[in-house]
């Protein structure tokens, strides 16, 4: 997990989700990166751009929820990876 003060401008974190595959009832995990533009030490907010969108500001409590290290995914039959 990422702690606000060890967090650096242009580093990439990761955030790891659940979703629906489908119209099913089954759940696979979705990994999406967050880089970190600017830092408000004051405020204790980041300006971080999430999937390659615009970037905007975040607070710390949504920082602690970030990873350093991205997960490792495993292929399913079917390509997918999980």
């Amino acid at each position: 997990m990422a702690t606000f003060d060890r967090l650096k401008v242009g580093q990439v974190l990761y955030t790891v989700t659940s979703q629906n595959m489908g119209n099913t009832t089954m759940h696979t995990k979705v990994v999406h990166t967050m880089k970190v533009m600017e830092i408000n030490t004051f405020k204790r907010t980041v300006f971080a751009s999430w999937n390659g969108n615009l970037p905007r500001w975040h607070h710390e409590r949504h920082v602690l929820a970030w990873r350093v290290k991205g997960p490792k995914l495993r292929r399913t039959a079917y390509g997918a990876l999980r």
